[in-house]
């Protein structure tokens, strides 16, 4: 059966959920996948089938705050917090403060094992566990709290050597509230940690669209009343992981959704009174 409209929105999620598609995505393979089931690229297939341009395919929200075998997140604000990241080796690798979430599982990622500890005081750990992927992680029992630097290394399966020689020179700054940095001396005990890894969560490539939200051909122009928003069409991240900040996902959804919208419903004239 053949249906006809006026237009077409495709307004579907990415396709991080599709394994020959993913193939695209280079930097998050061996990645946890984080995200639904139904993420599987179906409306950026019709529409390239249709001639469509795509744009910045490689392009993902990435996570490295994954706590492995527990299939939550930790609070990714911790290391804007003053919360220190070390590796198994018990050494710090990476300014905590300098890195967006995604691209902090890019740093995770980049490790001999791909994975990483996550270390938090009291003072952090009241602020995190406000958010409910927190809580969820506590339930869990992804992460474990320590009253001494033995304790701490023993359970996480670090070297105390180094992680107590880390911890003794390491001081918690925190961003979260004051772009300058909060100098929070060293972290207090009792702490927390949690083991984490890098993730993949939606993916930021899609069809090519214009301002209002039509769909681009690869040919130049635009495709006649097909249009695409959300994780169909082609989000402001730039080509990798690294561009992506908080949002950038909620602009395409909402603000594409909106102008779309607002484009489609225009030559239907205002609502009766």
């Amino acid at each position: 059966m053949a249906v006809r409209a006026r237009a077409v929105v495709l307004a579907a999620d990415g396709f991080a959920a599709s394994r020959d598609a993913r193939r695209a995505l280079p930097d998050a393979r061996g990645a946890f996948y984080g995200g639904v089931s139904t993420s599987t690229g179906d409306a950026i297939t019709w529409g390239v089938g249709l001639g469509a341009a795509v744009r910045n395919m490689g392009a993902f929200l990435g996570h490295g705050m994954v706590v492995p075998g527990h299939g939550t997140r930790l609070n990714p604000v911790l290391p804007f917090l003053g919360a220190l990241l070390v590796g198994t080796d018990g050494r710090r690798f990476a300014d905590e403060k300098a890195q967006g979430y995604s691209k902090l599982g890019r740093l995770i990622a980049a490790r001999p094992d791909g994975r990483a500890v996550l270390v938090w005081d009291e003072r952090m750990h009241g602020i995190a566990m406000r958010s409910e992927l927190m809580r969820e992680s506590a339930a869990a029992g992804a992460f474990s709290r320590h009253d001494t630097p033995a304790g701490l290394a023993a359970s996480l399966g670090l070297p105390p050597d180094a992680l107590a020689a880390t911890l003794g020179g390491f001081r918690a700054v925190s961003v979260a509230q004051d772009p300058r940095g909060v100098d929070h001396g060293p972290l207090r005990f009792p702490l927390y940690a949690g083991r984490v890894t890098h993730g993949v969560l939606t993916t930021q490539g899609g069809l090519l669209v214009d301002e209002t939200g039509r769909v681009l051909h690869r040919d130049g122009g635009a495709i006649g009343g097909l249009y695409a928003g959300g994780g169909s069409a082609c989000g402001v991240s730039g080509p990798s992981a690294e561009g992506y900040s908080s949002g950038n996902g909620l602009l395409t959804a909402l603000g594409f959704g909106w102008i779309i919208g607002d484009r489609l419903a225009a030559p239907l004239g205002p609502p009766a009174a």
